[in-house]
């Protein structure tokens, strides 16, 4: 069983608000994960209003967070059941943990994408372009960019340009550019 954590008076007020939507904003390393965890747990298993998993929704931005915020949740609801062996609630919240909407930015827009295409003015088949394509759209951009630049002949622009590289390769600028 996992060592119950003591949370800064800040921590605990997050864990315990009922309010509705939250933000939880802090630097690397604060215990932002564990905080929420607490959080998603207690709403998950409060007496008064339970949460259903399925009704949530957490975004990361990484996979490997998503994947460890619902361990942790997962983890959580088994601390516990460990403590009340019986409970057929707390056991049904732990069984829909693996149901839950806890998904990367994104992947949760990319799926509001596929659900409002249509809305979004988009083809039913749009598709995502991977990373060599991105990189190619990303290059011929920029040099589509600078030609266009060049062409009208800006002052500031030229300065930079000269500045950048005195040898006119438009290789340096686009990649600052980029």
């Amino acid at each position: 069983m996992a060592a119950k954590r003591r949370f800064t008076p800040a921590q605990q007020a997050a864990v315990d608000d009922r309010g509705g939507t939250l933000l939880i904003s802090a630097a690397a390393g604060s215990g932002k994960t564990s905080v929420l965890t607490a959080r998603v747990v207690a709403l998950l298993c409060d007496e008064q209003c339970p949460r259903d998993p399925q009704s949530m929704l957490i975004v990361t931005f990484t996979h490997a967070a998503a994947a460890e915020m619902k361990q942790r949740i997962y983890q959580g609801l088994a601390d516990k059941i460990a403590k009340d062996p019986q409970n057929a609630f707390l056991r049904r919240q732990q069984a829909l943990v693996g149901r839950a909407d806890i998904c990367t930015i994104h992947a949760f827009c990319l799926r509001l994408i596929r659900e409002q295409f249509s809305s979004l003015g988009l083809r039913r088949d749009f598709s995502l372009c991977d990373d060599a394509q991105a990189r190619l759209l990303k290059k011929e951009t920029v040099a589509r960019l600078l030609d266009e630049k060049y062409e009208r002949a800006e002052p500031g622009f030229l300065a930079l340009s000269e500045q950048i590289d005195p040898q006119r390769s438009d290789h340096k600028l686009g990649e600052v550019v980029l």
